[in-house]
């Protein structure tokens, strides 16, 4: 019972890592986007849509949707990889 024990804990704790891995890095990359977004005045929301200041030049007027775009991917890989960590959990019974 010990050693099945110890089995299923040495596999939380890998799948532990590596899903933490994982979501450490996409929350990286996500907030680098974001912030350098928003230090250049843009507007995101919590879904990650993407709003452009007022001041920005015709020329890039189509940016917005490719920003919403790398930002819900984003998002929607950080839930992917939770969704994931959490599946390959192991059973422990009582």
């Amino acid at each position: 019972i010990q050693e099945a024990l110890r089995d299923k804990l040495q596999t939380l704790q890998g799948v532990s890592y590596s899903g933490g891995s994982q979501l450490g890095s996409t929350r990286t990359a996500l907030l680098d986007i974001v912030g350098q977004l928003r230090g250049q005045g843009w507007q995101i929301s919590d879904d990650g849509i993407a709003a452009a200041p007022p001041n920005l030049s015709e020329v890039f007027r189509s940016f917005p949707q490719a920003y919403t775009q790398i930002i819900q991917k984003l998002l929607n890989t950080y839930d992917a990889i939770d969704s994931e960590t959490a599946d390959r959990f192991p059973a422990f019974e009582e």
